[in-house]
């Protein structure tokens, strides 16, 4: 898989900043408006591959990085990168590439969507909420904004001890 990585890596990199973002997001399917990904078990499974990283494999995080140090603004890469740290509970590092994507982009919903995930599970509930408040704010139709809405109602239970 190292091989593939990299050279799939190494397309990227050569690569229009525009072109970047979109196939670093067909790759994790993170895009649910793209044709291209399917939303099924078979793909949830290989989404999760491409996406959970273990400590001991983190020779793909590291290129990312390095690939972030000769294009530091490259959201497709910050995101990817943001994502790769969510998924293995590096909350602390998602939430600083989160926060960089919102600074590059404030109509990123999606960033304040996982940017608010992390902070729940930090078990800070009110800045959660006021990060799934934007992404409801900025993409109310989408699966997005509906998720951040049914998360802003358990937050609120959570807070005020009410049943759902």
């Amino acid at each position: 898989m190292a091989d593939a990585s990299k050279s799939l890596l190494e397309r990227v990199q050569i690569q229009p900043a525009e072109k970047q973002s979109d196939e670093l997001r067909n790759m994790i399917g993170r895009r649910t408006s793209n044709p291209l990904v399917k939303s099924n078990p078979v793909q949830k499974k290989l989404d999760a591959r491409l996406t959970q990283y273990s400590e001991g494999s983190s020779e793909m995080i590291d290129q990312v990085r390095d690939m972030l140090e000769t294009n530091p603004d490259n959201e497709g890469l910050l995101d990817w990168l943001a994502f790769m740290m969510y998924t293995n509970e590096r909350l602390s590092e998602a939430v600083t590439l989160y926060e960089r994507l919102i600074e590059l982009n404030s109509k990123n919903s999606q960033a304040y969507y996982y940017l608010a995930n992390c902070y729940f599970k930090m078990g800070r509930s009110e800045q959660a909420i006021m990060g799934w408040r934007q992404a409801l704010i900025l993409s109310p139709e989408s699966k997005v904004g509906r998720k951040s809405k049914a998360r802003i109602s358990m937050a609120r239970a959570k807070i005020f001890g009410n049943e759902l």
